[in-house]
């Protein structure tokens, strides 16, 4: 089996492992973005948690960060690719619209990718200084995935907030712009994506570029996140599903640990 079948396999295992809230919340925090207010939700959301110690529950801080630090160091972004519920709706969504991407010059989409930094940077003030969960309020995540199916499945019991509007747009756009780039979301504006990021120098978990590289370019080609190895050795972008891998002719690239 490729690489591609495995990771398949745990996109679907963990689609179903993160909506089996019948049995109750775990306690246990997802390690990637899931709405913990999903009816079917087991677990909280990692951006949630941060808002909630910020407005005053601090142990929250040593639990949040003492549990990314982990994943962080041992996989980096690989939940992102490998696990995350909305990573799998993008993967399927970039198939289905393969032949719509719009095309953006390398040097202004670099830039833009530093935007999700900043919409994590204004989560944590944003929070602190109104005082209420600054992005829970507008998230597409949590309106995708709680907002919607609380309204479908118990629509008599849903009370509509000041925010609701808002976060229907939002779910608008997020469907729009994983239309028009592939991942558009991880790459842009996801702001676990940022946080976790910052432990792909360190993670164990890598891919490696070995000397029998001949710099064809199809790593790049059919990578989700448009990263050229060759270039980019530990990217902060890569969320390691190892397209790249499967793709390499020379069998050049490998998974280190």
């Amino acid at each position: 089996m490729r690489i591609s079948d495995y990771r398949l396999i745990s996109q679907t295992t963990f689609f179903i492992l993160s909506n089996l809230g019948f049995i109750g919340m775990t306690g246990l925090v997802y390690p990637f973005l899931y709405c913990y207010a999903c009816p079917f939700a087991g677990a909280g959301c990692p951006i949630g948690l941060l808002e909630h110690a910020i407005l005053g529950d601090y142990l929250l801080f040593v639990y949040l960060f003492g549990f990314i630090a982990v994943i962080g160091i041992v996989f980096g972004r690989f939940f992102c690719g490998w696990a995350c519920p909305i990573g799998f709706l993008q993967d399927i969504f970039g198939f289905l619209t393969r032949n719509k991407k719009i095309k953006i010059k390398p040097e202004t989409e670099h830039k833009l990718r530093y935007i999700k930094y900043f919409v994590l940077a204004g989560t944590i003030i944003g929070t602190y200084i109104t005082g209420r969960l600054a992005f829970t309020q507008i998230c597409p995540i949590g309106g995708l995935t709680a907002t919607i199916p609380t309204l479908v499945l118990y629509p008599s019991k849903y009370v509509f907030g000041r925010f609701f509007w808002a976060k229907m747009l939002m779910v608008v756009l997020f469907f729009i712009l994983i239309t028009v780039s592939h991942r558009g979301w991880c790459k842009y504006f996801c702001p676990f994506g940022a946080l976790i990021s910052l432990f792909n120098k360190i993670s164990i978990i890598h891919p490696k570029v070995d000397e029998t590289c001949t710099e064809c370019g199809l790593c790049k080609k059919v990578c989700p996140m448009n990263i050229d190895l060759t270039k980019m050795k530990r990217s902060l972008e890569c969320i390691k599903c190892f397209r790249c891998v499967d793709a390499c002719p020379h069998k050049s690239i490998h998974i280190t640990h």
